[in-house]
């Protein structure tokens, strides 16, 4: 049986980080599927930060990730060839062998966050704890902040993703109110479930890439209790051979 291709397609997103890059402080790379040749190469659009093309060699060792159909793939490869002309673009080597996680529901992961929320149409934002979040939305407690079911809001708050620290903002819909679990200290604190409303790519991107660091990071970072069976969060991992 021929082993199964790398399923994607063009504009999905691909993180990059460059494995000899000793300099923390350089944020992870987000690019764009632009192709590929199974079992040749990937075809991505070359990096860039504020504008700007990033120099990169041929051979340059990558480690890759990408959320693709409820799976979050994972794979080590190199720059094969750095291409200019007549756009500037990258030939990655196909990847030999790839780390699969699938995720049967969207997982909500324990988290503890400083945030900022305000009403989509205000510029005024109340400090926020974070203290789960999922693809799918987020539950937060907020002081004064005086919220309604079905208002519309937007979520800031700093993410670190492996040694880089970025800033996720997205929007979403008020759908309940929760029990405040520090009431007695905190009486004037709300805790709000919240919906993502179709956030930007970018947002999507950043979002799955700290999932898919606190799914790795199991023992730093429990996974939030959920009300759904148990059986409905499990994540199964297995590695999966791509086309030689």
């Amino acid at each position: 049986m021929p082993s199964p291709t790398l399923q994607v397609v063009c504009g999905d997103s691909l993180q990059l980080q460059f494995v000899a890059d000793q300099d923390a402080a350089r944020p992870r790379l987000t690019v764009s599927v632009i192709g590929q040749i199974p079992g040749r190469s990937l075809l991505v659009t070359h990096p860039s930060v504020a504008g700007r093309l990033l120099l990169v060699r041929d051979g340059e060792p990558v480690a890759c990730r990408m959320f693709s159909e409820g799976r979050m793939l994972g794979f080590k490869t190199a720059v094969r060839k750095v291409a200019t002309h007549p756009d500037a673009y990258l030939h990655l080597d196909y990847p030999k062998e790839l780390e699969q996680r699938i995720l049967r529901s969207a997982p909500r992961v324990a988290v503890d966050l400083a945030g900022r929320i305000r009403m989509k149409d205000s510029d005024r934002s109340h400090a926020a704890h974070i203290e789960d979040v999922s693809l799918s939305g987020c539950r937060l407690t907020a002081l004064r902040a005086a919220i309604d079911i079905g208002e519309a809001v937007v979520i800031t708050a700093d993410i670190k993703i492996d040694d880089s620290t970025q800033v996720l903002e997205a929007g979403g819909i008020v759908r309940n109110h929760l029990e405040n679990a520090d009431a007695a200290a905190h009486p004037e604190a709300q805790t709000y479930g919240i919906e993502f409303n179709a956030p930007s790519a970018e947002a999507s991107t950043l979002l799955r890439a700290f999932l898919y660091d606190q799914l790795h990071a199991s023992t730093r970072m429990p996974v939030a209790p959920t009300p759904a069976r148990p059986a409905a969060n499990v994540v199964a991992r297995t590695r999966i051979q791509a086309s030689a």
